[in-house]
């Protein structure tokens, strides 16, 4: 966790600024829905969408900027722990806006069971992200063998 902390493991990178101040904007987007709508059910799975986001985001500006491998995986893996929920968090706010958050909510339990399994398996093992691959732009995941039911659940859901 000190290597990540370091702020030698970092340099300024013009791909790290994009999903950074995206980020950023989700979550102020995130506050004004939540204060607009004064934590309404829908302002919360809303939130729950910007969250899962932002964490995607935010690590990839990490990953973008760490000039380390070990660092950059590790935001590489932090910012997958973001992804699988991005399609269950959508799925529930989906469901809330429609009104079918009660009768759909197994499917939407399921969604997010799903989730927290690939996110286990991302802080567990190599079975997702193998390493990370190193470009003249900066760092970038090399995939293992479960990215393949991971991509198919995602974009499934989506």
């Amino acid at each position: 966790m000190a290597d990540v902390l370091n702020p030698a493991n970092y340099a300024l990178s013009v791909y790290a600024g994009p999903p950074f101040i995206v980020a950023v904007g989700v979550v102020f987007l995130v506050l004004f829905v939540l204060a607009g709508e004064r934590f309404s059910r829908v302002s919360i799975a809303f939130a729950l969408c910007g969250v899962s986001i932002t964490l995607w985001l935010g690590a990839f500006a990490g990953m973008y900027a760490a000039t380390d491998p070990a660092v950059g995986l590790r935001w590489a893996r932090t910012a997958y722990l973001g992804v699988p929920f991005i399609p269950a968090a959508i799925y529930q706010f989906t469901a809330s806006v429609l009104g079918l958050d009660r009768e759909r909510r197994w499917l939407v339990r399921g969604t997010w069971i799903l989730s927290a399994l690939f996110s286990v398996s991302i802080l567990s093992t190599d079975w997702l992200i193998a390493r990370v691959d190193t470009y003249w732009w900066g760092f970038y995941p090399r995939y293992g063998w479960l990215s393949v039911p991971y991509l198919v659940f995602f974009f499934g859901s989506m």
